[in-house]
């Protein structure tokens, strides 16, 4: 997520001091030694592709994307052509 910040378009001051914020939130709240405490109800995915309501594909990259489980109703492996 940090190297996702820091490369997004914006002034780089702006991205560094966003990209520190989150690094140390992520330090602090999720650290190795607690993962047994972490819930795990998110699933956390990069390089997605999915289906819109109107039939077409959305893909996108290099950002992650946060699902809640409970709202995952099905999944395909690989990508829509």
């Amino acid at each position: 997520m940090y190297e996702c910040l820091i490369s997004a378009n914006g002034p780089k001051e702006v991205n560094e001091l966003i990209a520190i914020g989150f690094k140390e939130m992520g330090e602090e709240y999720y650290s190795t030694e607690h993962l047994n405490e972490i819930p795990l109800n998110y699933l956390h995915l990069k390089n997605i592709a999915y289906l819109k309501g109107d039939g077409g594909t959305l893909i996108v990259n290099g950002s992650p994307l946060r699902v809640a489980i409970e709202k995952v109703s099905g999944f395909a492996v690989g990508r829509p052509s």
